[in-house]
């Protein structure tokens, strides 16, 4: 038929790979893509060091700094870097207000980068814990509330083993060649997104 257009194998395929492109290009920038249900996640955080309860949705936040994301939890200069600055475990938090509208969907918040361990708390609760500072990582957040909510970030500065791998067990910070200080490095967003949905589709070419 006259004005017909087929999908073929080679437009599929040639669509979906200037797709990944485009979203390693993205991502390689440490941006968060953020479309018109996603926000930024930057301003009006409370920073202080990790104790007991600080989760806690009515912690008492007198005594934590207001901060701006990207973050790390020490100042840094050219020189006389001190890895005992940082190895601690820290607390970011964050409140957020919830609509009714956003509550039939599903909230989810992204984080670009979290040096090195990340444990996230949504109103007093674990929801999620993360490995290693270089990759992003999503999550859901099932029971917001309408109104006011608390995003907890307790992140693990600590000497760790795994990262980077293949090390001694004897060895510690002094005996590698760069240095990992801890923070919410990378931008962090928060969104919505529709309770059925597809999501990382993969095409098999038969």
């Amino acid at each position: 038929m006259t004005g017909e257009w087929r999908l073929s194998r080679r437009r599929f395929l040639a669509a979906g790979g200037a797709a990944l492109l485009g979203a390693a290009v993205t991502g390689s920038a440490g941006l968060a893509a953020a479309g018109p249900e996603t926000v930024r996640l930057s301003d009006f955080w409370l920073f202080g060091r990790y104790a007991e309860g600080s989760t806690d949705a009515d912690f008492d936040e007198t005594d934590l700094d207001p901060v701006r994301l990207p973050h790390c939890v020490t100042p840094l200069s050219w020189t006389g870097w001190q890895p005992s600055s940082w190895q601690e475990q820290w607390l970011y938090r964050k409140h957020f207000t919830v609509t009714p509208a956003m509550t039939e969907e599903r909230v989810r918040a992204r984080f670009d980068g979290v040096m090195t361990n990340a444990a996230v708390y949504l109103n007093g609760r674990v929801v999620v814990t993360h490995e290693g500072g270089y990759l992003p990582f999503e999550v859901e957040l099932p029971e917001v509330v309408v109104g006011d909510n608390v995003l907890a970030v307790v992140v693990d500065g600590r000497w760790a083993l795994d990262v980077p791998p293949n090390l001694p067990r004897t060895a510690g910070p002094s005996v590698i060649d760069f240095y990992q200080p801890a923070g919410i490095y990378r931008p962090a967003t928060i969104g919505t997104v529709p309770r059925t949905r597809l999501a990382d589709v993969f095409a098999r070419p038969g």
